[in-house]
């Protein structure tokens, strides 16, 4: 149950998934191209597809219970912005999830759409106004890749 917040959706089956596993929870997308909301809102009506800004998200405080942002924060100029807004939009015990390329192996498999790269130290120190902080690293092809969880 609960609201689940897909941020920097873009195809993501994460909105449709939750809510053929979890029916009875709220099923959020967000991304900034206001065409990809448009047309994944009529293809899964079920899912509440936004249309904005991952600095200023148009949702009031407290208002989620787990966010994911899977390979966003590379592509943001501002990702300890993303990061506070994801923090106040949580419930207290909420859940941030992301997922980002490695350091090294970012570099090589986003080109010039990557504008950060992360380790895992620098994520963690990122998340420090979270309670707990866990992370993973795990290979897809030949690219290493970490995930985190953070817990408000």
């Amino acid at each position: 149950g609960g609201r689940f917040l897909d941020v920097g959706c873009l195809n993501s089956p994460l909105g449709r998934m939750v809510k053929e596993k979890y029916p009875e929870a709220e099923a959020y997308a967000l991304d900034f191209a206001d065409k990809i909301c448009e047309h994944f809102g009529k293809l899964v009506p079920e899912v509440k597809y936004v249309c904005a800004d991952c600095y200023a998200m148009p949702f009031e405080n407290e208002f989620f219970d787990y966010i994911a942002a899977g390979e966003l924060i590379e592509h943001l100029d501002e990702p300890e912005k993303f990061i506070g807004e994801a923090f106040r939009l949580l419930k207290p015990k909420g859940v941030l999830a992301l997922t980002t390329p490695w350091e090294e192996y970012g570099r090589h498999c986003g080109g010039e759409l990557h504008v950060n790269f992360f380790g895992i130290e620098e994520l963690k120190g990122m998340l420090d106004k979270f309670s707990q902080v866990a992370a993973n690293t795990f290979y897809l092809g030949d690219y290493k890749f970490i995930s985190m969880h953070a817990i408000k």
